[in-house]
C-alpha cells in the first residue's frame, strides 16, 4: 500500500484524486508543515465526522428560521 503524501497526491490523475475524501487531501497536505505538529489523520477524520453530524442536526433543527427570509 502506498503511503499518501502531497507528492503522491500531486501525481494522481483527476479521476483518482476525486476518489480521495477532501478532508484526507487537506490533512495529508498539512503533514510536515511548520507548526502543524503531528497529525493523526484517522483521529482528525473522526473529529470532522462528529462535527458534521452536529452541524447537520443543528441545520435541520433551525431550518424553519430561514422560511420566508428574502436574500438580496
Amino acid at each position: 500500500m502506498v503511503t499518501l503524501n502531497w507528492n503522491v497526491l500531486s501525481c494522481l490523475r483527476e479521476r483518482q484524486l476525486g476518489r480521495v475524501e477532501i478532508e484526507v487531501v487537506n490533512l495529508v497536505c498539512a503533514l510536515g508543515l511548520a507548526g502543524a505538529g503531528p497529525i493523526d489523520i484517522d483521529r482528525y477524520r473522526h473529529i470532522l465526522a462528529t462535527w458534521a453530524v452536529q452541524v447537520r442536526g443543528e441545520t435541520n433543527r433551525l431550518m424553519y428560521v430561514s422560511d420566508g427570509i428574502t436574500c438580496f
